[in-house]
């Protein structure tokens, strides 16, 4: 995967920029910021984790999985093939081979060959796959995607500066990852 931006460079912020506004610190001393900051970066990393297991246990999915359906719903008529799905969610194909293998042992999806070009197999939703997307809980990624594009552009661009700044001090500038908040190398990774 090639990174569509420079999400991996860090860039020194400009000092004309106003301050981000953001919550109070309850009594953080200023000498302890370095381990505040890494307890964030921890609860960042935890949220997506509970969020990820109380998906499991109310919808028997898994992030991806969810996406993977909700994907296919919204492909328009003859894109939900595997190639186009993989490229759309940023995954490698024996990522999304394993996805449709478990969703369609699930009975969740079906492949069914294209009417147009039958060497084309598409994706689609059962009835069970539709009952249960319509029934899973919010996804915590769309949660915070709304609430991004609700801050203005300068205090998304400090957010991501923030970000790509705790990336380079990680070295995990050359990992790629999709855009899934969802726990597990194997999912994110895309070769």
């Amino acid at each position: 995967m090639t990174q569509s931006h420079e999400a991996a460079t860090w860039r020194p912020m400009p000092a004309a920029r106003p301050p981000v506004r953001l919550p109070p610190r309850s009594q953080v001393p200023s000498s302890d910021d370095a381990s505040h900051i890494v307890r964030q970066v921890r609860r960042i990393v935890r949220a997506i984790n509970v969020h990820s297991q109380n998906l499991s246990r109310e919808a028997g999915l898994t992030v991806p999985q969810l996406l993977l359906l909700r994907q296919i719903q919204e492909a328009p008529p003859g894109r939900a093939t595997a190639g186009a799905l993989c490229a759309l969610m940023d995954i490698n194909p024996p990522t999304m081979s394993g996805l449709v293998d478990r969703l369609g042992r699930l009975g969740l999806i079906q492949r069914q060959r294209s009417p147009e070009d039958r060497r084309v197999v598409e994706l689609a939703l059962t009835p069970l796959g539709l009952q249960t997307l319509d029934q899973a809980p919010p996804l915590l990624q769309d949660r915070v995607l709304a609430r991004l594009n609700g801050l203005s552009a300068d205090q998304r661009t400090r957010v991501l500066d923030a970000l790509d700044l705790i990336v380079a001090l990680m070295d995990a500038e050359d990992l790629d990852a999709s855009a899934i908040l969802a726990p597990g190398p194997s999912i994110l990774v895309k070769d």
